[in-house]
């Protein structure tokens, strides 16, 4: 074996001997050493059907479904063909893996020819009857964690719900509006549909206010109108003092996650400002001037962004 132009090269005579070794280590049921053998020959650029089924085989052998997900993502990217080659065991391993939702959508990407070729249908309907056992698992522990007011467990019980869902269900949009569930775990749910570009109406509720919105209309909060109209209000922060600039972007993240996708007007932004340059400089032992703004408007700001920074840090500090 030589370098050459930092590619290795592979004497034919190498080469023969490491296949002959793989061939032993696979008779011999040595499932740890075939899967060195045939990495050294894929290494040394022998990627053809023939190593890549077997380098498969030896990880589902060795229960190594971790490592064969990643190499079937790898083959993916390489060689569409090489992929096909991968595809049986890729979805037996996510199955393994109790990723049924991942099974049941990378089977409805495949060609039906090609499901029936690897005969994929088991794996797809067993991840239907398990995904929906886990989903049921998920809202009956979700309903508990709720009605015990244990706001960081429904967070954490809503995430895997929301994860394991292949498109919206009735249970979680009626979530949205009960007041008895944490705002944040609604901002997850929106989120959730958000990102499904779905058009739909969502009704939601927070803090007792309750609107309609368009989902389609809906953006990332970073990337909402009031937020990145406040964020520019510090820019001149950002290299003059970037930890401070910082603890801005922080602050306003958390009560525009909690309040989402309720914003804050155009008229009140002002107000808002300086609410937060309140809250930021008092950390640091300096006065914000707020004489020249409603009173009673910057006092009920002050209260409902530290309660909502509170609301936020009570589950994600932990979380």
């Amino acid at each position: 074996m030589i370098v050459k132009e930092n590619k290795i090269i592979l004497f034919p005579k190498q080469k023969e001997r490491v296949y002959v070794e793989l061939t032993e280590a696979i008779n011999d049921g040595n499932f740890a050493l075939a899967l060195q053998k045939v990495t050294q020959l894929i290494d040394y650029g022998e990627l053809h059907e023939e190593l890549i089924d077997i380098n498969c085989y030896c990880l589902m052998q060795l229960e190594d479904y971790e490592e064969l997900v990643g190499f079937s993502v790898l083959m993916k990217e390489v060689d569409d063909r090489l992929f096909e080659v991968c595809l049986g065991y890729y979805i037996e391993a996510l199955y393994e893996l109790e990723k049924y939702k991942e099974v049941i959508e990378l089977y409805h990407e495949v060609e039906m020819d090609m499901a029936d070729e690897k005969n994929l249908d088991i794996f797809y309907d067993l991840a239907l009857q398990m995904n929906a056992q886990k989903i049921e698992r998920y809202m009956k522990q979700f309903n508990r964690a709720k009605l015990n007011q244990d706001h960081q467990e429904s967070y954490r019980l809503m995430n895997l719900l929301l994860e394991s869902l292949t498109a919206p269900i009735p249970y979680i949009e009626k979530q949205l509006t009960l007041p008895n569930v944490h705002p944040l775990v609604k901002t997850a749910i929106i989120d959730f549909y958000r990102k499904k570009e779905l058009s739909k109406l969502l009704e939601v509720e927070k803090f007792e206010l309750t609107s309609q919105f368009e989902v389609e209309s809906l953006v990332d909060v970073h990337n909402e109108s009031s937020f990145l109209a406040l964020i520019e209000q510090f820019d001149y922060l950002l290299h003059k003092d970037p930890a401070k600039y910082n603890l801005y972007v922080q602050l306003m993240t958390q009560y525009f996650k909690i309040m989402y996708p309720f914003t804050v007007s155009d008229e009140d932004l002002p107000v808002v400002k300086v609410v937060f340059e309140q809250i930021v400089e008092q950390g640091f032992g300096n006065a914000v001037e707020t004489a020249h703004f409603d009173q009673d408007k910057v006092t009920t700001y002050m209260e409902n962004i530290h309660f909502c920074i509170n609301l936020y840090m009570s589950i994600k500090e932990i979380y």
